[in-house]
């Protein structure tokens, strides 16, 4: 596994626990995006200090229990707990995470609502939009909607 495949598996466990207890998960939520942006940035792949190393000691914000999360994924290409986590979450959620000023919550509320399908997430909501629906949302307007 890639760096960037890495960081997106931590980035939507921070989304998937964000809907689940958001005041529970807090700090795990914390640590998960930060751990994605350090993967993204690190200048080597992970993998690669890790077949070095057998370790990921001294690599910022990756303390034991992220360090056993990676090396699940790196050696099996699944991690149980993230696996249950992302699972308990409509995939269709995931790829409007994407899309500038949509966060979990956001995304979450859209797929529930309009029965967004993973594979055309994106395409669906922006059809959504055009035709009007999403400004008379609580919560939502006409500048949400653009």
């Amino acid at each position: 596994m890639t760096n960037q495949e890495i960081a997106r598996k931590f980035e939507h466990l921070a989304a998937a626990l964000q809907l689940e207890d958001q005041k529970k998960f807090f700090f795990q939520i914390r640590s998960y995006q930060k751990v994605a942006q350090v993967l993204r940035d690190l200048p080597q792949e992970v993998a690669e200090i890790y077949e070095d190393k057998k370790s990921l000691d001294g690599i910022e914000g990756i303390g034991p229990a992220i360090e056993s999360k990676i090396i699940e994924l790196l050696t099996t290409g699944h991690s149980k707990e993230m696996d249950h986590h992302i699972g308990m979450v409509d995939p269709a959620v995931f790829p409007l995470l994407d899309v500038n000023g949509i966060g979990v919550k956001r995304a979450f509320k859209f797929v529930t609502l309009f029965g967004l399908k993973a594979d055309h997430a994106v395409d669906e909501l922006e059809k959504v939009a055009k035709a009007g629906k999403i400004r008379d949302l609580e919560g939502f307007g006409e500048k949400s909607e653009q």
